[in-house]
């Protein structure tokens, strides 16, 4: 009984407007679920805790020191990584159980989201594109991440051939109108599809396109805009790769506040490569929660509206120069114009702020996780597959590893699963 109430607990605050919370609470929960799940300390993990050590200590001698900046981001992301890497030693929850107490909790708040949105619709108060929220909530990523957490269920529920489920979740999906992961949720489709040509993945080649097509046409009569304005994302980008301006060129335009024709993403990463040409940096990072991540941004006096981070007011050199001009409060309010400039990326973040040292090795344990999880896992492999693609490709595009609405629930579908090995031994 105890473990259903926790589920329940956990469920409402990763799907209702509680979530606001998370941000202070997170790391109770991530404690909570290496308490329960019994999560064991590895010599991989250790080397990792001493390369953290290591990146901290050198910036402290070479560069500035911002160390509630080190503490927060060490909350924040690097403890997500660290529980997502962990292996169990108790089997507490099957994945079954996750799914059926959170999917319940997520079909309530989804039914919400639809009520909202036809008040949005009748009345034409607010903004359609932002309608489907709900229980849900404006706080964090909003739409974003409320869009992604019902793919999720959506394939998970599509994969136990529980089809009105699986359809429900997809059109809630939709419903959110956030471009970018409609377009990641096809690509890691894709991807899994790719990698498994097999006949008994078939049948998801035919409902999945079929029931897409379905709800974008359903989606497009309700609301236009929306997938005209992807369209138009889409487009600019591609002029962008085919009319590239030079990088100092766009920086200088950026922070006089004029339109620049390269998206403000892709000059993150640009910049990011140049702060990486540092031999120093490029091994051990410019120190943890200082150039792109959620942590940086929280701590620069200016992204949130919290008044106890605002007092903090920490600009680190690198993320003050080449960050924080492609997203501020200028900007945003006069272009508030899409995730394509939106200079976010935990990729990004982990090779620049915690070095690639450090991520190289981050991402050589997951691998191996992901392919000892998939091998003894047949029955969910599928599954396994489209939410380690997913999962990717959504980091290299926003900061989700500092997102826990996200993160935690990876993380309980992830355990979940590779506990079930305990279970088995």
């Amino acid at each position: 009984m105890g473990r259903k109430i926790f589920l329940i607990f956990l469920s409402v605050m990763l799907f209702t407007f509680l979530r606001g919370f998370l941000i202070l609470t997170a790391p109770i929960f991530m404690f909570s679920l290496i308490y329960v799940y019994r999560l064991k300390l590895t010599k991989s993990i250790l080397l990792s805790f001493a390369l953290l050590f290591i990146s901290v200590f050198i910036n402290l001698i070479f560069n500035e020191v911002f160390i509630v900046n080190n503490l927060f981001s060490i909350l924040l992301l690097y403890l997500s990584v660290v529980v997502l890497l962990l292996k169990p030693k108790r089997h507490y929850v099957s994945v079954e159980m996750w799914m059926d107490i959170s999917s319940k909790v997520l079909i309530f708040v989804n039914l919400t989201g639809f009520i909202n949105f036809a008040y949005v619709y009748i009345t034409g108060n607010g903004l359609l594109d932002d309608g489907f929220n709900g229980l849900y909530g404006r706080s964090g990523l909003s739409m974003h991440t409320f869009s992604l957490v019902n793919f999720i269920y959506c394939v998970y529920y599509f994969t136990k051939t529980k089809y009105k489920k699986a359809v429900f979740f997809l059109f809630c999906g939709f419903m959110c109108f956030y471009g970018l992961g409609l377009l990641l949720f096809i690509g890691a489709i894709a991807i899994v599809f790719l990698v498994n040509l097999k006949r008994k993945y078939f049948k998801y080649f035919i409902i999945i396109p079929l029931a897409g097509w379905f709800i974008i046409f359903i989606s497009t009569k309700i609301n236009p805009h929306a997938f005209s304005y992807m369209n138009n994302n889409i487009q600019r980008v591609t002029r962008t790769i085919t009319d590239k301006r030079p990088y100092d060129n766009e920086l200088r335009d950026v922070n006089d506040f004029k339109t620049v024709k390269t998206p403000r993403k892709i000059m993150a990463f640009e910049g990011g490569i140049r702060v990486l040409s540092n031999p120093l940096i490029f091994l051990f990072g410019t120190s943890p929660g200082t150039y792109n991540s959620r942590a940086s941004f929280l701590l620069n006096g200016e992204y949130t509206r919290n008044k106890l981070f605002q007092k903090i007011n920490n600009r680190p050199f690198y993320a003050n120069r080449d960050i924080y001009p492609l997203w501020n409060k200028n900007i945003t309010f006069q272009y508030n114009d899409g995730t394509r400039n939106e200079p976010f990326s935990s990729l990004l973040a982990l090779m620049v702020e915690y070095g690639v040292l450090q991520t190289v090795l981050i991402c050589f344990l997951f691998w191996n996780s992901y392919r000892r999880l998939k091998a003894n896992n047949e029955e969910y492999k599928f599954f396994i597959q489209f939410l380690f693609s997913f999962l990717l490709l959504n980091l290299l595009t926003e900061n989700y590893l500092e997102y826990p609405e996200f993160i935690i629930l990876i993380i309980m579908i992830y355990k979940s699963i590779e506990s079930n090995n305990v279970k088995r031994i």
